[in-house]
């Protein structure tokens, strides 16, 4: 039975489970007649339709996502985690009188699953949709098994691993192990992307989206430009591990670990919400955008409540967008000069002059006094020699006449003096400037572009100078950390 695990996954386990094991149930089950320990026969031995794979009759357990749920992205340096809420359900058969070892099979309908998106602090906005996949029947975006019969169900770990040496990559899925009552093991089928810059998260009127959420102009809906197809990810209620080897054109190895917990049997009758279970997946994938080789885990965990909401069209609230300073720097495009100039050199003026705003401020009136007797003279240096003008205006015991006026033309003009703080760092990540990334510079970079550090602790992770580290940042900073530092 391993065997078959391994070779074409858990949906030839689940019909060699429920077709194969008895002469009786292969003749019965899915021939439209009703006998043996049969609650239904509705002809095929699919389920989601009212009759489950085994031929008993299909409740529903729903399932509201509690907190703890979440979605993560292991790259070769860093890790993207993102959180996951909303709600799916379970369409589950029951046990058979006459094969009581036996486990409960399950499928999960597709429209049962809705995921809000989810807002990555300053990198991106992550997208998770369920979709069909091959094995489950129409309109099922997956299914499982559930331990809930007299003997305990094998396969319950799965492991899945991705080399990306391989000329065609494919993916080996194991499953072992043997685990308590209740335990789960399944398939779901998702589409996983993300938009990256941020765009807006509110639309005047359903439809009316910008580009970035494709033809229907809502975000998250598989017609998004950046709509990746729907991948097969491999769960259980036990432990999940995912690795893909060899990554990006290395010897290295990512590799993540997760880890559920059972569901009551006693949950199976549909009577109330699915509560306590915490299942997890796992998929090794290779060339993903702006990321390379990565390993994503998902965590669903399921929260006691009284009524599960109906799924909605996937359509986020209704307002007026009014862009801000923040959500212009994090669109990924520098911010307009007007605006960009000021905005971080004003900190750094005001560290380098010191006590300069008083002089400067106080300089105003003399410099409109000094209008009318301005002579040649003084305003030879006014205007060719400013270096020598902006610290004899800053110096109050040398502070000379011609060279006052020279500091309020420099505050309207908006040319504030160079500063060797405002130029451009020369190796993305580099926060140290020692010409390298380490894997702790990486991480920090990370951390402020999840808003979790101040960009004071490391102004090469933002080389664009646009006061956030967005994912492009992230990817210089990731290429100087794998070879030498060029940009």
């Amino acid at each position: 039975m391993m065997n078959i695990v391994q070779r074409s996954g858990l949906g030839v386990l689940l019909a060699f489970i429920l077709v194969v094991p008895t002469f009786a149930l292969a003749q019965t089950c899915g021939d439209h007649a009703t006998s043996g320990g049969e609650e239904c026969d509705d002809g095929n031995t699919v389920g989601g339709d009212g009759c489950a794979a085994n031929c008993t009759l299909e409740s529903e357990l729903r399932c509201e996502l509690a907190q703890g749920s979440g979605k993560t992205v292991q790259a070769a340096f860093f890790t993207i985690p993102s959180p996951l809420s909303g709600q799916l359900s379970l369409r589950v058969g029951g046990l058979r009188a006459d094969r009581p070892a036996d486990p409960v099979p399950f499928v999960i309908p597709k429209e049962s699953v809705f995921f809000p998106l989810a807002v990555i602090p300053g990198i991106a906005t992550s997208c998770t949709i369920a979709a069909e996949i091959p094995g489950w029947g129409e309109a099922n975006a997956g299914g499982g098994l559930i331990d809930c019969g007299s003997s305990r169900l094998d396969g319950v770990d799965v492991q899945a691993t991705l080399d990306s040496a391989a000329a065609q990559p494919a993916l080996m899925v194991a499953r072992s192990g043997t685990g308590a009552m209740g335990s789960v093991s399944f398939e779901i089928g998702l589409s996983s992307f993300s938009i990256f810059g941020n765009p807006p998260f509110c639309v005047a009127s359903p439809g009316t989206g910008p580009p970035e959420y494709g033809p229907d102009k809502i975000p998250c809906t598989g017609d998004d430009p950046t709509a990746l197809p729907a991948v097969t990810w491999y769960g259980t209620s036990g432990t999940a591990v995912g690795r893909t080897l060899n990554v990006n054109g290395s010897t290295n190895t990512i590799q993540a670990m997760v880890t559920g917990s059972p569901i009551a049997c006693a949950q199976l009758d549909g009577t109330a919400p699915l509560s306590g279970a915490k299942l997890v997946a796992v998929l090794p994938a290779v060339d993903q955008p702006s990321l390379g080789d990565v390993v994503q885990s998902a965590t669903l965990v399921c929260a006691p409540t009284g009524v599960l909401p109906t799924p909605t069209a996937r359509i986020i609230p209704t307002c007026v967008p009014t862009p801000t300073p923040t959500q212009t720097s994090l669109s990924g495009s520098p911010l307009p000069t007007a605006t960009s100039t000021p905005t971080r050199p004003p900190t750094q003026v005001a560290t380098a002059t010191g006590q300069a705003a008083t002089p400067t401020t106080q300089a105003a009136t003399p410099t409109t006094q000094a209008a009318t007797p301005t002579s040649p003279q003084a305003a030879t240096p006014t205007s060719t020699a400013p270096p020598t003008a902006v610290p004899s205006a800053t110096n109050p015991g040398g502070a000379a006449t011609p060279t006052q006026p020279v500091p309020p033309t420099a505050t309207v003009t908006g040319v504030p003096p160079a500063s060797p703080t405002m130029e451009a760092p020369t190796c993305a990540g580099d926060c140290n400037g020692d010409g390298f990334v380490t894997d702790g510079e990486l991480e920090l970079a990370v951390n402020i572009a999840l808003l979790r550090e101040p960009l004071s602790l490391c102004e090469a992770a933002d080389p664009q100078n646009r006061d956030a580290v967005a994912i492009d940042d992230l990817v210089r900073a990731v290429i100087n950390r794998i070879g030498a530092c060029t940009s």
